[in-house]
């Protein structure tokens, strides 16, 4: 299916941030058109799919998600991203930070707390899906 023809109960946009001297990927989520659940995870995953039919090599060490989900979309989100990426982060407004939410082992553990200010998004055009 073709970004064109998708549906839009739900919106991935990646990016990039700098993190510890790194350049890592940056993934900004969120609600778009109102639909129940079963939509919404197949509209997401559909997507994460186009991501990764445009840019193949996508992935690495480190992840940031930031942005809204439901607990299905959440967890549709973290199974595609945790094949792709040694580590997942993801951003707790209240706690002004991201969790370690995934970890391969590596330099991350799950529950690690990285404090907002650490992570600071890079300015550029990202690839929306």
């Amino acid at each position: 299916m073709s970004v064109a023809t998708m549906a839009n109960f739900y919106k991935i946009q990646k990016g990039r941030a700098n993190f510890n001297g790194q350049t890592v990927d940056l993934l900004e989520v969120g609600f778009a058109d109102p639909e129940k659940n079963p939509a919404i995870v197949r509209d997401a995953v559909e997507k994460l799919e186009a991501l990764a039919a445009a840019e193949p090599q996508y992935g690495g060490k480190l992840v940031f998600v930031n942005g809204p989900a439901s607990l299905p979309v959440a967890m549709a989100l973290s199974h595609a991203v945790a094949h792709r990426y040694g580590a997942v982060a993801c951003f707790v407004p209240p706690e002004k930070g991201y969790v370690m939410a995934i970890a391969h082992g590596g330099d991350f553990a799950p529950g690690a707390f990285i404090p907002m200010e650490q992570v600071t998004k890079v300015t550029s055009v990202p690839a929306s899906v």
